[in-house]
């Protein structure tokens, strides 16, 4: 039985360092800007300034686009 868990195989130390150092940047990204979260999205429209999606779970949002500096 094959595993593909990181957990399962051997890294070198140089592996694990780079890993660390993408989580950290990933991390570090979420917080720039006001990010949006959104489900798994199954459509979208914008119309002039407005988007409008239609995310899994029975979820339709309506959200301004706009941005101001």
């Amino acid at each position: 039985m094959q595993s593909s868990d990181p957990g399962h195989l051997f890294q070198s130390t140089q592996q694990l360092l780079e890993d660390a150092r993408r989580s950290n940047k990933r991390k570090a990204a979420e917080r720039v800007g006001d990010p949006l979260t959104v489900g798994k999205v199954i459509n979208f429209v914008i119309h002039g300034s407005t988007l409008y999606s239609a995310e899994s779970g029975w979820l339709a949002r309506q959200v301004d686009i706009t941005v101001s500096n």
